[in-house]
């Protein structure tokens, strides 16, 4: 009986031992850039740098269609940057709408990095309002 607590123990410190170290490392499990130099160019669309804090703006890449109905505003998710997502962009090509796609703080060639999840959305946010009025 004694082999089991000892067991227990051993593997109830592992788990704490493991539920700490993701917590600790939650930001780089999550969020997984990739950095762009600044003379890296695109090979379509058009690049606008748009400010959404002070000393911060994102960098963006809209791919226009001729006679566009409306605009997809295309998120990449947690890693990489536009440059890795261009190709995931190829199936909404050619459908009549253009594709406006923002880099994360820190993510291809925007400024600065995240520090909160909140502070992402109201990054989007910002490039949305962008968006509506252009």
């Amino acid at each position: 009986m004694r082999i089991f607590k000892k067991i227990g123990i051993v593997l109830g410190g592992l788990y704490l031992l493991g539920c700490i170290g993701l917590y600790l490392y939650q930001d780089k499990i999550i969020f997984r850039p990739q950095l762009l130099p600044d003379n890296h160019q695109f090979s379509l669309g058009e690049e606008l740098d748009i400010v959404v804090d002070e000393g911060i703006k994102l960098n963006t890449l809209w791919i226009k269609e001729p006679n566009a109905k409306g605009v997809v505003l295309y998120l990449h998710g947690n890693r990489g940057s536009n440059r890795r997502c261009l190709r995931q962009t190829r199936a909404m090509r050619g459908n009549g709408y253009d594709i406006f796609m923002p880099d994360y703080r820190g993510y291809g060639k925007s400024d600065g990095e995240i520090t909160a999840e909140s502070e992402m959305h109201e990054d989007i946010q910002k490039v949305y309002a962008f968006l509506k009025q252009h």
